[in-house]
C-alpha cells in the first residue's frame, strides 16, 4: 500500500484512519472539526475517520470565541505592556521540521502560537539534510516497508493515512512557497535551488505569515499542568498562581506525573494491537513551561517537538527522550556468530567512552509518560570485513540486505523467522571500522536496538550483487577453466571483495571447474547471504535519527494528543517512529507536525469557548498572571 501522489494507494489506506481509537472507534470531536477545518486528523464533518484529501492551502477561519479572543489580544498589543504575559493558545517546543509544521498548522487554524527553540536559529538539521540539499519528500511512501516502529503497526498506518505524500508536496509548494524538483534516479523531491537553507527559510516565513511568534535561545527545562484545586482557588479568590505562587511549581509537576502514572496503571500494559486499551480521559488543564534562566511561559496546550538525540552538535539534546547510552557504543558482548568463511579480523581500538554532560531533564518522563528506550537509528555499524581483509573505501551499489523479521518490532512488523529484505536498494560502503552506506543505515536499527538492550543482534545477510543462489550456482558451474575470482568479477563482484571472499573460502587461485560441490555451495552462500559480523555501532554522533520514544498507542492518532496527559501533543522524533533514508523522515515530520498542530489548535479553541461561556476562566485556561515577565 503506497501513499503516492493522491492515487489509489492513499485511498487503500484510508480505512486505517478508523483504527486508532478505543476498540477501533474513530477519534474526533465537533470542536476539533470546527476549529481545524474538518478535524485535526483530516476527517470531513459527518464522516468520522475518512481522511480529507484536499490540501491545507487555505485554512478555515477560527471559531467566533477564538476570533474574539485574538482580537482582544491584538487590541492589547502583543509586544509589551498588558499583553506581554498573555498565555498563548499553543506553545510549540522545538523549531525543527515537525515543530515548524505544527506551529504553522496551529496558527493557520486560528490559534495564537509561540514557538520556543533552544538554539539561536530554527531548523539546523534541515540545513544539513541531504548533503545540505534537503530531500524534503520521497516520491512515494509505503508504511509497511519504509517506516519502522516498535508500536502496533495499525497505529502507524492510521497516522500515515491522515496525509499523503502528494498533499504534503502541495503544502510545501503552496503555502510554504517552495519550488520542488524530482530526482528521478533516487525518487526524492528536492528544492529546485538544492538548498536546505531555502527550505528552512521558507518554513519559517510561512509560520510568520500565519502569525507564529518565535523565541530563540529558549530551552524548556520543565513542563507542568496547573493543579485543578489551586486553579479553582485562584478563580474564586482572584489570586495569582504564577511563578511566585505558593508551591505551585512543584505541585504542578507532581500532580501531572501522578495523574499520568494513575492513567497508565488504569489502562494496563500497552496493547499488542493498536488502540485496544486506552487510558481513561482526564480533563484538560493549562500548562506552565519553565525555561532555562528562570523564565516561564503559560499555554492552554503544548506541542512537544523537541526531536531526538542524533547530531547533538546541532542542538538535539533529548529533551523529549530518555537519557541515551554513551555516544560511543562499546563493543558488543554478543557479536554476530562468526561464519566459517569469515574469521574475525582486528578492529581499530574504539575511542574512550564519554557520557553526555549537562543534559537537561527529560520533560516527558518527568511527567510520568512511559517511553520506549531510545537508540541510535540510521547509523553506521562496526565489525570486521570479509575474511578480515581491509576493504575500507570500497563502495558497492548493488548490495541487498535482509534479516529475520521480528513480530511487532522495529524491523517492519512481519511475523515468522524467514529472512526478509530490510533495504530495497544498494549503496554499501566498507569503512575503516565497519560498514555504512544507505543499505546499511536503513537496516542498522535491527542490530543497534538489540545491542543497546544487551541482546545478540539478528544476523544481517548481504547479497553482494542482489542476485539469488540459482543465478550464482549456474554462473559458477559454467565458469570452466577461468579463475574463481574472475568468474565473480564477471558477475559484478568488485575485485577486492572477490579476492577477499576467495581467500576466506580457501579457493584463491582455483579454477571454477575445480570446485567441489560443497565448495561451490559455500561460495554461493557467501555471495547471496553473507552474514555481516556486527560488533557495535557509531552511536548518536553519526545517527540520522533516534529510535524509541512515545509509543504510538499512547497518542490519539487523529490529533497527536497524549492519552495520559490531555492538552499535551506530540510529534516528530519524540514518537516511536522513523523512516529509512530518502525523505521519509521529513514526510513523518510533516504528517505528525500537521496532526499535532491542528489537534492543539482545536483543543485550545474548545478551551477558549469554555472560558467565554463561563464568564472568564475555565479548565484549560491558565490562571491570570501566569507566565508574566518572560
Amino acid at each position: 500500500m503506497l501513499l503516492r501522489h493522491g492515487g489509489a494507494g492513499t485511498t487503500a489506506l484510508a480505512g486505517w484512519g478508523r483504527r486508532c481509537g478505543a476498540a477501533g472507534r474513530p477519534q474526533w470531536t465537533a470542536a476539533a472539526a470546527a476549529a481545524a477545518g474538518g478535524g485535526a486528523g483530516g476527517a470531513r464533518p459527518g464522516r468520522p475517520g475518512k481522511p480529507q484529501h484536499a490540501p491545507d492551502a487555505r485554512p478555515p477561519p477560527p471559531p467566533p470565541a477564538q476570533q474574539q479572543q485574538r482580537e482582544q489580544q491584538r487590541q492589547r498589543g502583543s509586544g509589551g505592556g498588558e499583553g506581554k504575559g498573555a498565555p498563548a493558545d499553543v506553545v510549540v517546543c522545538g523549531a525543527g521540521a515537525a515543530g515548524l509544521a505544527a506551529a504553522y498548522f496551529a496558527a493557520a487554524a486560528g490559534a495564537r502560537v509561540l514557538c520556543l527553540e533552544r538554539t539561536r536559529e530554527a531548523g539546523k538539521k534541515i540545513l544539513m539534510s541531504g548533503g545540505t540539499r534537503c530531500n524534503v519528500l520521497p516520491q512515494a511512501a509505503d508504511p509497511d516497508n519504509d517506516f519502522f516502529t516498535e508500536s502496533p503497526r495499525s497505529a502507524l498506518r492510521a497516522l500515515l493515512a491522515s496525509w499523503s505524500v502528494e498533499q504534503a508536496k502541495e503544502w510545501l509548494e503552496g503555502p510554504v512557497g517552495l519550488r520542488l524538483s524530482l530526482e528521478e534516479d533516487t525518487q526524492k523531491w528536492f528544492p529546485a535551488s538544492n538548498s536546505g537553507r531555502d527550505v528552512r527559510d521558507a518554513l519559517v516565513g510561512a509560520c510568520r505569515r500565519a502569525g507564529v511568534e518565535f523565541r530563540y535561545d529558549s530551552s524548556v527545562e520543565g513542563l507542568e499542568q496547573w493543579p485543578a484545586a489551586e486553579e479553582a482557588d485562584a478563580k474564586s479568590s482572584g489570586g495569582d498562581t504564577g511563578a511566585d505562587g505558593d508551591g505551585s511549581s512543584s505541585s504542578g509537576g507532581e500532580g501531572a506525573a501522578e495523574s499520568a502514572a494513575a492513567a497508565a496503571a488504569a489502562a494496563g500494559p500497552a496493547a499488542p494491537r493498536g488502540g485496544k486499551r486506552r487510558a481513561p480521559a482526564a480533563p484538560r488543564r493549562g500548562w506552565r513551561l519553565r525555561l532555562a534562566g528562570g523564565g516561564e511561559v503559560a499555554a492552554r496546550c503544548v506541542v512537544v517537538a523537541t526531536g531526538g538525540l542524533s547530531f547533538p552538535a546541532v542542538g538535539t539534546d533529548g529533551t523529549g527522550k530518555q537519557k541515551p547510552p554513551p555516544l560511543e557504543a562499546p563493543p558488543s558482548p554478543h557479536p554476530t556468530p562468526s561464519a566459517p568463511l569469515a574469521p574475525a579480523g582486528p578492529l581499530p581500538k574504539p575511542p574512550p567512552k564519554t557520557a553526555p554532560q549537562n543534559r537537561p531533564p527529560n520533560i516527558l518522563s518527568s511527567l510520568g509518560h512511559p517511553l520506549a528506550p531510545p537508540y541510535p537509528a540510521l547509523t553506521p555499524l562496526t565489525g570486521p570485513h570479509p575474511g578480515g581483509a581491509g576493504l575500507a573505501g570500497l563502495s558497492l551499489q548493488t548490495v541487498r540486505l535482509s534479516a529475520p523479521r521480528r513480530r511487532g518490532g522495529g524491523g517492519g512488523g512481519g511475523g515468522g523467522k524467514k529472512a526478509s529484505p530490510l533495504s530495497p536498494r544498494g549503496g554499501f560502503l566498507f569503512t575503516h571500522r565497519g560498514f555504512s552506506g544507505p543499505s546499511v543505515l536503513d537496516a542498522s536499527h535491527t542490530a543497534v536496538a538489540a545491542l543497546e538492550r544487551g541482546q545478540p543482534p539478528p544476523p544481517l545477510l548481504a547479497a553482494w550483487t542482489g542476485e539469488g543462489a540459482e543465478e550464482w550456482d549456474a554462473r559458477l558451474r559454467g565458469g570452466g577453466g577461468a579463475p574463481v575470482s574472475t568468474v565473480l568479477q564477471r558477475g559484478g563482484v568488485r575485485e577486492r571483495l572477490a579476492a577477499a571472499l576467495c581467500e576466506a573460502l580457501g579457493v584463491a587461485g582455483r579454477a571454477a571447474a575445480q570446485l567441489r560441490k560443497e565448495e561451490r555451495a559455500a561460495l554461493v552462500e557467501a555471495l547471496t547471504a553473507y552474514p555481516l559480523q556486527v560488533q557495535g555501532h557509531e552511536g548518536y554522533k553519526k545517527a540520522e535519527v533516534t529510535g524509541g520514544g512515545v509509543p504510538l498507542n499512547q497518542i490519539d492518532c487523529a490529533t497527536g494528543e497524549s492519552r495520559l496527559l490531555p492538552g499535551l501533543f506530540l510529534c516528530g522524533e519524540v514518537l516511536d517512529l522513523f523512516g529509512r533514508i530518502g525523505g521519509f523522515n521529513f514526510h513523518a515530520a510533516w504528517v505528525t507536525g500537521r496532526m499535532a498542530g491542528r489537534g492543539a489548535a482545536a483543543a485550545a479553541a474548545a478551551a477558549a469557548a469554555a472560558a467565554a461561556a463561563g464568564g472568564g476562566g475555565a479548565v484549560g485556561d491558565p490562571p491570570a498572571g501566569a507566565g508574566e515577565g518572560v
